[in-house]
């Protein structure tokens, strides 16, 4: 399906939201989500490598609400992944 990253608290997570093939095959609405925290700055690295095989999921792909929020912490769109990557490099 697609990836994205959130950050909640000084925590930059990588989400992804996959389905399996049977359920693409029945055509049903179905994904995992897995998540991985990543603790160096490597995040716009993951994230150019990742564009290659999959998309980078919008806020409606991902189903961002207040929930999603409380859970994974606040969406970041892929500039912004970029932008936190760029400012914890200079660090």
């Amino acid at each position: 399906k697609h990836f994205w990253f959130s950050k909640k608290k000084d925590n930059i997570m990588l989400n992804i939201d996959y389905a399996t093939l049977k359920d693409i095959q029945k055509q049903d609405n179905n994904f995992f989500r897995r998540l991985v925290i990543i603790t160096d700055n490597h995040s716009a690295k993951i994230c150019d490598i990742l564009l290659k095989y999959c998309n980078y999921g919008t806020k409606e792909e991902v189903g961002y609400n207040i929930f999603t929020k409380i859970v994974y912490g606040e969406f970041l769109d892929e500039q912004e992944v970029m932008n936190v990557s760029l400012t914890e490099d200079k660090k």
